[in-house]
């Protein structure tokens, strides 16, 4: 002991390894002889100096490479030494997947809400008093969604009140996607039980958690392999930490202090330590609250960043590649990106001038950068800003959404592997942009299914095809559009309506006209068809001044155009008619006569 004391003094915070060593070589043990875990006893002082026994981790995926949207993908990661006890993260980016408990060096966790497109996955093993963390490289699996069609008209549910937010998840381990509410009126949190068909149970409802419950969340916030929830409460200013008991409810919550009203809520893992942390825009304060969470379902206080004016909803991603999970905050009429510095807190907000409607993230052109689209009720389009991969975004471009769409989300409608944009408005329509690949989108295609506050993506039908589910129009259903199957490939000709000449300002006055049919030569009835004009130079406009116009085909599969007005510029040029339907488009040459 008094040697111990002295090469402690002599040699400061060094003096237990240095004696440590001396011992070994005094006693002539081996550190072959030794195990990990009685290096680790004799040691332990020592050990918050060094950051514990190296570790590594190792990550594998099952179906490997590529699996179908919806379907069950097995994350196994491998931790060395075996002896390693405690937790591992699994990520998709910046997304917390879930956590799983290490038997003999091993963790496994299965998800089926993998988004479309591909994913990187990594695994991070959290430490323990013995063990350092280690981060696994990361993993590439494509997630393809199947061919479709379209969407069928939706399937009401009814809820207890007005539900203000929803999530998907997989809430009782069945291995199906089920839907998450909050209800405004009847203070209680809803889950839809996803029947894998398509169809859901009746819903668990957990009461109590809260006045005026908002934005909801979810993740495992305590590492016991359930999903739970965070859900901010308007009237309280509080956020309720809801465990999930893995059945679909929920335990009482248990609520922190907030000093705003909250309208959203991310979750993701801002310190890179493993455990799921929370974040929260102040609308009212102009900044956003990060609370890092300890693992066990508890949070430590909150710390307030600027965001930006009037912050309403956030979304988390790693928009530099440097493996931290970065921010994105819907501002009054602009978009804030916050890059993280890995610690958990953030750099000064940069502002984009873009709609203030409603925001989704995901790669658009498919270059592997994450980029951003948000709705623009007042200029009626999507508004696409891609990424620079740097933390930084191009110049927003504008596409008609068709319908003054104030909802926007992304996904892969087609089957083609290509970024695509939906959105949706309180007039019972979806607008559907079909991506190019390259970040561009073609004309809108309109559809009968509108939400009025929420717009998800997911496999409810667990057959690979990109379903939707909101709320409905009266702000008192849950509503889920499913993906239509896709069909024997269709094509359209023109029928009508070229080559015709018009005068300048004046009706053309022949009709556009096409026709759909199948390679039998079968009609197809039904099917949206959209006319689209140039937009510069000699052209016309449909009724409203629009560039673009969509019409039905009728029981002989005929689609008619309304009339397209001549423009005062003398020339030539060509509308185009395209149909998420069909294989091939049809064109009309005009000409404007002076």
């Amino acid at each position: 002991m008094v040697a111990l004391q002295y090469e402690s003094r002599h040699y400061g915070e060094r003096g237990f390894g240095i004696l440590f060593l001396r011992l070994l070589r005094f006693t002539r043990i081996s550190e072959m002889h030794l195990s990990a875990r009685l290096l680790a006893f004799c040691a332990a002082p020592l050990l918050p100096l060094l950051g514990g026994i190296p570790t590594s981790t190792t990550l594998t995926t099952s179906p490997a490479v590529v699996v179908i949207f919806g379907r069950a993908v097995k994350l196994d990661a491998t931790v060395s030494p075996s002896s390693a006890t405690g937790r591992v993260t699994f990520y998709d980016g910046a997304s917390v997947l879930g956590v799983a408990s290490l038997n003999a060096g091993q963790a496994t966790f299965t998800t089926t809400g993998l988004p479309f497109g591909s994913r990187s996955l990594r695994a991070r093993y959290i430490g323990d008093a013995v063990y350092a963390p280690s981060l696994s490289s990361a993993v590439s699996e494509l997630v393809k969604t199947l061919p479709q069609t379209g969407f069928l008209p939706p399937i009401t549910y009814g809820t207890l009140g007005e539900p203000y937010s929803m999530a998907i998840g997989d809430f009782n381990g069945d291995g199906h996607a089920d839907v998450a509410t909050t209800d405004l009126e009847s203070e209680a949190v809803s889950v839809y039980s996803g029947v894998g068909d398509g169809t859901f149970r009746r819903p668990i409802v957990t009461r109590g958690i809260g006045v005026y419950p908002g934005a909801v969340a979810v993740g495992d916030f305590n590492g016991d392999g359930r999903l739970d929830m965070a859900v901010t409460n308007f009237v309280t200013l509080t956020i309720g930490i809801l465990l999930g008991n893995g059945d679909g409810t929920f335990q009482p919550a248990i609520n922190y202090p907030a000093y705003d009203s909250n309208p959203g809520i991310v979750v993701a893992d801002f310190n890179g330590d493993g455990r799921a942390d929370l974040a929260v825009p102040n609308e009212f304060h102009n900044t956003m609250s990060v609370m890092l969470g300890n693992g066990d379902g508890t949070f430590q206080p909150a710390v307030d960043f600027p965001a930006g004016d009037g912050p309403s909803m956030l979304i988390a991603g790693d928009f530099n590649g440097d493996g931290a999970a970065d921010l994105a905050a819907q501002t009054i009429n602009s978009v804030s990106v916050l890059l993280g510095n890995g610690d958990g807190t953030f750099r000064a907000p940069v502002e984009y001038p873009v709609g203030d409607d409603s925001m989704a993230v995901g790669d658009l052109n498919g270059d592997g950068r994450l980029d951003i689209v948000t709705a623009h009720f007042y200029y009626d389009c999507f508004q696409v800003l891609i990424g620079n991969g740097d933390g930084t975004f191009q110049k927003p471009v504008c596409y008609d959404s068709g319908s003054q769409s104030y909802l926007v989300a992304i996904g892969d409608f087609n089957g083609d592997g290509k970024a695509d944009i939906v959105g949706s408005n309180s007039s019972n329509v979806l607008t559907l942009l079909l991506g190019n690949g390259d970040g561009t989108f073609g004309p809108p295609a309109l559809f009968r299914g509108g939400t009025t506050a929420n717009l998800l993506v997911g496999s409810f039908g667990s057959n690979g095809r990109s379903d939707l589910a909101g709320d409905g129009l009266a702000g008192d259903a849950v509503t889920v559009s499913l993906g239509v199957p896709g069909a024997p490939p269709l094509s359209m000709t023109a029928t009508a309506g070229t080559p015709q000449s018009g005068n300048a300002g004046t009706d053309f006055p022949v009709r556009l006209q096409v026709r759909i049919t199948d390679a039998d030569g079968h009609v197809a009835g039904g099917l949206p068809v959209v006319f689209t004009a140039p937009k510069r130079g000699s052209t016309g406009t449909f009724p409203n001044g629009r560039s673009s116009a969509t019409a039905v085909t009728d029981a002989q599969g005929y689609a008619n155009a309304p009339a397209l007005k001549a423009d005062h510029t003398a020339g030539s040029f060509v509308v185009t008619a395209t149909s998420i339907y069909t294989a091939t488009e049809a064109s009309f040459d005009l000409t404007i006569r002076r």
